[in-house]
């Protein structure tokens, strides 16, 4: 009897030995798996990877950068501290634990990631965080190659002589990711920012909340919904300010579909104070077969801009019926106009031409322009308009 009962203790000890090990591949294969997507996005470029797998715990180091074409066309309107932050190289050093209770039982792994920065980086990072990380990040991932991502931002005070004060009370949140990223949901929280600009004016964003589904379709488009909100916004100004809202742009951030009209409204507000409370955007995108439907819809309760009292506003739009491989075809072009030093006359010539050629689709299948609601209270009185257009 001694001999089974030995041969049965060795393969325990074998299978509980060689658990952790097994699960220390498993989770290799699913970062190197999370690492193509992320680079996929085309938004970073990976200079080094390297991973050190042992029996319990394994280290993983990879050195990101931001590619340097994105920063061509936005270089111009960012602060020099971070120009600096943004330019510069980004070490992430994983360490992971692996094992079946690495991180709770039916885990496969349990990462924390630790930053590191350049010096030029860390001496901009330290005036507004002091000695505290500026990111924290952990990733739990689960046996079936799903996990979730927890990211927190500390808080932080800033003063500089000229008068400049920033008020930070910090951000929290997580992702939660279906194998491959193939389908993931966001949710993400700021309590409190306040900028002072000396003498020239003050703002502030009060609860900030921002949730996002997303997941993968017949088409290569992102599919989901988006939900932002922010309880209060304020601005106080004692100048005029010169405005240039690229609202093109603003459509394909929240969106991912390029769809925007190329309506860029600028001018200048006089000195004066805006307050803007409980505002809303949320997006949805679905397909059907070759086709994608688009819709947003954008809320307030109250505005006041000087002595006057505007709102509630509601306004829902949607864009139905719109050809999927155009739609691709745009995205496509973004991602190539991103890498180039454009003008902004050359990055519209660039986008017409694309619509008016391999992105002609767009125009020329039925497409739908639905405004579900728009209506607008005034201090003159109330718009309330509706209808169905095809394009």
């Amino acid at each position: 009897m001694k001999k089974p009962l030995i041969s049965v203790a060795a393969v325990l000890l074998g299978a509980a030995l060689g658990t952790p090990y097994y699960l220390g591949v498993k989770a290799e294969e699913s970062l190197t798996q999370q690492q193509k997507i992320l680079q996929k996005t085309g938004f970073l470029t990976v200079e080094s990877h390297q991973y050190d797998r042992g029996w319990f715990t394994s280290t993983e180091t990879t050195v990101i950068r931001l590619k340097p074409e994105l920063l061509n066309n936005a270089r111009k309107y960012l602060p020099d501290n971070l120009k600096t932050v943004l330019e510069q190289p980004v070490t992430l050093v994983n360490h992971i634990t692996h094992g079946p209770f690495a991180g709770g039982f039916g885990t496969q792994a349990h990462i924390e990631t630790e930053f590191k920065y350049t010096p030029e980086t860390e001496k901009v990072l330290e005036r507004f965080f002091g000695k505290q990380a500026p990111v924290s990040l952990a990733n739990t991932v689960y046996f079936n190659g799903s996990g979730k991502m927890e990211v927190s931002v500390p808080a932080f005070d800033y003063e500089e002589l000229s008068g400049i004060r920033l008020h930070w009370e910090g951000l929290t949140g997580k992702t939660v990711y279906q194998k491959g990223f193939k389908s993931y949901r966001n949710g993400y929280d700021a309590p409190l920012f306040k900028i002072k600009l000396a003498d020239k004016g003050d703002a502030a964003f009060e609860k900030v909340h921002f949730d996002s589904e997303t997941s993968d379709g017949i088409n290569p488009l992102a599919l989901g919904s988006s939900n932002l909100t922010l309880e209060k916004f304020s601005l106080e100004w004692k100048e005029g300010v010169d405005y240039n809202v690229k609202l093109n742009e603003l459509v394909n951030l929240v969106t991912d579909l390029q769809i925007g009209a190329f309506i860029n409204p600028n001018g200048s507000i006089a000195p004066s104070k805006i307050e803007v409370g409980k505002l809303a955007f949320s997006t949805k995108t679905g397909e059907s077969g070759s086709f994608i439907n688009s819709e947003g819809q954008f809320r307030f309760d109250t505005l006041v801009y000087g002595d006057e009292k505007y709102g509630p506003l509601d306004i829902h739009i949607a864009a139905e019926h719109l050809d999927a491989s155009a739609l691709t075809v745009l995205k496509r072009k973004f991602a190539q106009i991103s890498a180039k030093k454009m003008t902004e006359e050359q990055i519209r010539n660039d986008l017409i031409a694309a619509v008016k050629g391999e992105a002609s689709g767009l125009f020329t299948h039925d497409p739908v322009l639905n405004i579900k609601t728009f209506r607008f209270t005034l201090p003159q009185g109330r718009i309330d308009v509706g209808g169905k257009n095809h394009v």
